[in-house]
C-alpha cells in the first residue's frame, strides 16, 4: 500500500460514514499509515462547502487536526497548471480544482483515492504518473 492523498469525495465518504467498502479501505490504510493525507484544495472546498450551509461546523476544525494538508507548493502548482492547460487544449477539462489536486498528487508522489476515477484518468491519459484507486470498489 502506497502513500496516498484522498480527494474531497472519498474524505466525505469516510467522515459521514457513507460506505461499508471506503470504511475498510480507510481502516487498512490508516493501520499502516496512522493519519490520512488531504490537499489544501480539499481544505477549501470543505470550507466552502460549509460556508454554503451557513457555518463552519466544529467537526472540520476537528478533522484538519487529524489529517496532514499537502500544500500547493510551487512544483505542484506548475504541474497543475500544465494538467490544466493540456487538458483544456484536448477539450477534456476537468476543472481547476481536480488539477490542482491532481498537481499535488503528482509532485508528492503520492496516489490518489478518488471516487471519480473517470476524471482523474484523463490527466494520467496524458502521460502523467497519476496512479488512481477508488475507495468505493471492493478490494
Amino acid at each position: 500500500m502506497k502513500p496516498a492523498i484522498l480527494d474531497t469525495d472519498i474524505l466525505l465518504d469516510i467522515l459521514h460514514g457513507r460506505s461499508e467498502t471506503v470504511r475498510k479501505h480507510a481502516q487498512r490504510y490508516r493501520e499502516v499509515y496512522k493519519h490520512y493525507t488531504i490537499s489544501a484544495v480539499t481544505v477549501a472546498e470543505l470550507t466552502r462547502g460549509s460556508l454554503r450551509q451557513g457555518n463552519l461546523p466544529a467537526w472540520l476544525e476537528q478533522v484538519l487536526t487529524q489529517v496532514e494538508v499537502l500544500p500547493l507548493d510551487t512544483a505542484s502548482a506548475q504541474l497543475a497548471g500544465r494538467v490544466y492547460g493540456e487538458l483544456e487544449r484536448a477539450g477534456l477539462t476537468i476543472g481547476l480544482a481536480d488539477s490542482l489536486i491532481a498537481g499535488i498528487a503528482l509532485a508528492h508522489n503520492r496516489v490518489l483515492v478518488t471516487g471519480n476515477v473517470r476524471h482523474f484518468q484523463r490527466v494520467a491519459e496524458l502521460g502523467y504518473p497519476l496512479e488512481i484507486v477508488n475507495w468505493r470498489e471492493a478490494g
